[in-house]
């Protein structure tokens, strides 16, 4: 079942069966948790909420510079305000032209679904409301502790509940 994204019916269609596709494949158009450390100049890039092959398993929220975690309530203000910017984002509406040659950009909400500028090519938003989702749901899966436990083998939980370090963290 394929259903529009859009009001105009002219943009990106998505499948509704998204949630059933992998982590992997649902979250590679994603971009990457970057948070600034709180402690030194460097960029934390958070891929996972841990990593538990490594042993002891390491948190995905440790800075590579200075080995530091940040606090549980600064990682919770720095999404608030990475959630704002792509909510923004989606609000802000624009929407562009698909015809490569035309390149049409507005934010005007089309009343077609046809450019208004070259009358070939197609309008789309440029942030559509399934990116939006599946970006969101990445963000919420990186400090989701609990669903990422579920997911979990018994020996890897064992060898998770072994680290203090992590609870602390996550």
């Amino acid at each position: 079942a394929v259903v529009s994204t859009q009001s105009t019916g002219a943009a990106e269609e998505t499948d509704t069966c998204n949630i059933a596709l992998s982590s992997e494949d649902r979250y590679k158009d994603c971009a990457p948790l970057a948070l600034p450390c709180q402690f030194c100049d460097s960029t934390l890039t958070v891929e996972q909420i841990c990593d538990v092959t490594a042993s002891p398993p390491t948190s995905g929220f440790e800075c590579g510079s200075c080995g530091k975690h940040p606090s549980s309530a600064y990682i919770a203000n720095k999404l608030t305000l990475i959630a704002r910017t792509y909510i923004s984002k989606y609000y802000s509406g624009g929407v562009l032209c698909e015809d490569a040659a035309c390149g049409f950009t507005t934010r005007q909400t089309p009343l077609s679904e046809r450019c208004p500028q070259c009358l070939k090519g197609r309008v789309r938003y440029v942030y559509s409301e399934a990116k939006l989702f599946n970006q969101l749901s990445y963000l919420l899966s990186l400090v989701d502790y609990v669903s990422f436990t579920k997911q979990l083998s018994t020996k890897r939980k064992t060898a998770l509940a072994s680290s203090p370090h992590l609870e602390r963290v996550l």
